[in-house]
């Protein structure tokens, strides 16, 4: 544990507390005995309004705004200019003293899985910490490298970004050693000229101190990626791996032959990422297999941009017999000017490998009017709840159904409710 004088020091606050900080939080509701806690101001709440219940919660200190004037309800307060540049500050000052390397991992798909691949298989040799779930902003990824342990060999940190800049404050923060770019595509394109402005902008993953880089095939191409990569690197996917893969879906194999690249770099053998393997699964929601009501359902629901549904829809199972395939698909956020035809362009897909479809989301209409003309069976919400039980209503055992839409829609809650009884 870290004294709260130590990090005082680093602040350039005149506190002299000999506290052990047992946690660092952003989030009133994650306050235990011992936490430092950061008052930040967010869209709709301030971190400020919460001291009284963070105490309450054993907090020992927080860092606030020095234009906070109300009251500490018991807590040291350490009073700074900005609390979510201390916290990035904190990090990486506290990060500069341990002997822990980084993995960063960036890319529009597949940046969640791979990171988990690549920690899991490097088990086998080393202490590897990650960011959990998707930990990966301005704000959570500071707190993961606040509460690792401060032994680990190496932290494998997903670095996301929805604007040019994010992902310079992150290596400012924790610049990687080891950097692994997924397949760049449009995703939060509202904020982008196309796939190149994109690329640039994840480019900014690349430091001095990259020694090793692996990079998809469809990353290496822009001309962004060739201009920063500066350092050794291999390319993914490829043909004949020596080590294959435990999964048949084409974008989970892919995401496993990232991270192999990563453990061979690493000094793995291939035994050892065999047997790491073997401990391999798709994340929650993504892509996930559940047999419900002996109907296959693909709980895809995490996310969606036109990448990852394409890749959804050409790895689906094949139904029984005499069964159907379903797609329940809600609308993909974010796209702006490419919002229409990317709609359009997974309605094309769906139409050769789904009987029925039902979107909730307006941006779907291209896809609505795909399935019409071609006189197959499709229906477009407004109602969350109505969407729910038509699905639930709809599938029957045996057939395959794909629930996959942007966070936004919570389509989870779909595929929980197909397992409700019917009727």
């Amino acid at each position: 544990m870290t004294m709260l004088v130590k990090l005082a020091r680093i602040l350039g606050c005149p506190i002299e507390e000999h506290l052990p900080i047992s946690s660092y939080v952003f989030d009133s509701r994650s306050v235990q005995k011992g936490s430092l806690f950061f008052a930040l101001k967010g869209a709709k709440v301030d971190g400020h309004d919460f001291l009284q219940e963070v105490k309450e919660r054993g907090a020992y200190a927080a860092v606030v705004s020095k234009r906070y004037q109300g009251p500490d309800y018991g807590l040291i307060l350490l009073y700074v200019e900005d609390p979510l540049e201390a916290l990035q500050r904190l990090a990486r000052e506290i990060l500069k003293e341990r002997k822990t390397r980084i993995i960063g991992v960036t890319g529009s798909v597949g940046k969640t899985t791979t990171k988990e691949f690549i920690a899991k298989i490097l088990e086998a040799k080393y202490k590897i910490g990650k960011n959990p779930l998707s930990y990966n902003s301005q704000v959570t990824l500071p707190m993961v490298i606040l509460n690792a342990k401060g032994n680990e060999d190496f932290l494998v940190l997903e670095m996301s970004m929805t604007e040019k800049g994010h992902l310079k404050k992150l290596v400012s923060i924790a610049p990687p050693e080891i950097v692994v770019i997924t397949p760049i595509v449009l995703c939060h394109a509202s904020r982008f000229e196309g796939v190149e402005d994109i690329a640039a902008a994840k480019a900014e993953i690349f430091t001095s101190k990259c020694q090793f880089a692996v990079i998809h095939t469809k990353s290496a191409h822009l001309q962004a990626i060739q201009e920063a990569c500066t350092s050794e690197n291999m390319l993914y996917p490829y043909d004949n791996p020596e080590i294959a893969s435990p999964f048949r879906e084409t974008h989970l194999t892919e995401n496993f032959m990232g991270a192999v690249e990563v453990a061979l770099h690493l000094g793995l053998t291939q035994e050892q990422i065999r047997v790491q393997a073997r401990l391999l699964k798709p994340m929650q929601h993504r892509f996930e297999k559940k047999m419900i009501r002996n109907i296959t359902v693909i709980d895809d629901s995490y996310n969606a941009n036109p990448t990852s549904v394409f890749a959804a829809l050409m790895n689906l199972p094949k139904p029984a017999k005499q069964g159907k395939t379903i797609a329940i698909l809600g609308s993909m956020a974010d796209l702006g000017k490419f919002s229409y035809l990317s709609h359009q362009q997974v309605g094309e897909e769906a139409l050769k490998r789904v009987d029925q479809l039902y979107c909730i989301g307006e941006e779907c209409r291209p896809m609505v009017d795909l399935f019409t003309k071609a006189g197959k069976s499709v229906e477009i919400f407004s109602d969350y709840n109505l969407l729910k039980k038509v699905a639930r209503d709809s599938a029957e055992a045996g057939d395959v159904v794909l629930v996959k839409g942007s966070n936004f829609h919570k389509l989870w809650e779909v595929v929980d409710f197909i397992g409700e009884p019917v009727g």
